[in-house]
């Protein structure tokens, strides 16, 4: 009979492993260990020897405790000079390491597709008298702005920002801070009309919107989740841009990296807040679900406002998969880091 999911490598009793065995002549023997399990070795593969954490399914990508499918207690008991031997615990699995099994399958594929096309940006210096080196990712139609500073933060040891970033404290709402400023004033979204300042926005899955106005050399930064993407923030973000003179003609924007349609699984609640008009962002999983599309959510934002087309672009990584490059909040939980992105104007050369 074949054994339950989760029954095939349970260590054997202490008495079994000193029971005696017949030989051809009849006197007892012992078993042999095998001499080098390597379809369990853990150590010599170089795979963490970690429980999987659980997935969130739904509610916000970042800044809420996941709500996902947890695992029986399992452990790993690492014998020397005999490899791991995996000792699972009272309590099995069944249909629970099933859904693991499926999950995992769907993750890895989609890993395995952006692994093909997507590599590290490399390291670039601001220029704005800030002396920092922040690995970061950019959007072709920023990086085209004669004496614009951008970047898409991404996983770094050294500072996750240059100094002097003027940087909020993210509500996932949509106020709208005029800079400069002191301290971290709410809000998830701002604005400064002069060179030389350093717009951040913190995220590990919500999209970071940056947005440029190269004749009047003022920025915006947007931190969209999707609560914030249902409030209107991306959009309320350039109204304040057009209040302080800038025209929608002359705005170029970017959308950075975020936790992409492929993995950004949510709930019921979700596609409510969005309503009948927000349906178009969500397309069902494979876990019988909706993903959402929050890039796509954003982009309509401005182009309904009026950006040309050609002048938004975007910065398509998945911050879930690509887990070299990025935090994620949904993949890592609470233990997560953030990624800073950043939009100033240099101050002009007299």
């Amino acid at each position: 009979m074949a054994p339950l999911v989760g029954e095939a490598h349970e260590r054997p009793s202490r008495a079994e492993c000193h029971e005696a065995i017949l030989g051809p002549a009849g006197e007892p023997q012992r078993r042999r260990r095998p001499a080098s399990p390597h379809h369990l070795d853990v150590a010599q593969r170089g795979v963490p020897a970690e429980e999987p954490t659980s997935r969130a399914l739904g509610g916000e990508a970042c800044g809420e405790a996941p709500l996902g499918v947890g695992g029986g207690p399992r452990e790993v008991e690492l014998a020397r000079g005999e490899g791991p031997r995996l000792v699972v615990a009272k309590e099995r699995r069944h249909l629970r390491d099933l859904d693991e099994l499926e999950r995992l399958a769907h993750d890895s594929l989609i890993v395995g597709c952006h692994l093909r096309s997507v590599t590290r940006a490399p390291e670039y210096h601001l220029g704005m008298d800030v002396g920092a080196e922040v690995p970061h990712a950019q959007a072709p139609s920023l990086a085209a702005v004669p004496g614009l500073r951008h970047g898409f933060g991404q996983r770094s040891e050294s500072a996750p920002a240059p100094p002097g970033t003027l940087l909020l404290k993210q509500v996932h709402g949509a106020h709208v801070c005029l800079a400069p400023w002191e301290g971290s004033p709410e809000g998830d979204a701002a604005v400064a009309s002069q060179a030389g300042v350093l717009l951040g926005i913190k995220t590990a899955d919500c999209l970071p919107v940056l947005v440029a106005d190269p004749r009047r050399r003022a920025v915006a930064a947007a931190h969209a989740g999707w609560r914030g993407t249902v409030a209107g923030v991306t959009g309320e973000a350039v109204r304040a841009l057009l209040r302080e003179g800038s025209r929608v003609q002359d705005l170029v924007a970017g959308l950075g990296p975020g936790i992409g349609p492929c993995c950004y699984e949510v709930g019921d609640d979700v596609k409510t807040a969005f309503g009948e008009a927000g349906a178009r962002y969500f397309t069902p999983g494979p876990r019988g679900r909706d993903h959402l599309d929050v890039r796509a959510a954003n982009r309509d934002q401005l182009l309904s406002l009026g950006l040309v087309a050609s002048s938004v672009t975007s910065v398509d990584h998945c911050t879930f998969c690509r887990a070299d490059l990025y935090h994620s909040y949904r993949r890592d939980g609470p233990r997560s880091g953030r990624m800073i992105s950043f939009v100033g104007f240099a101050p002009a050369v007299a």
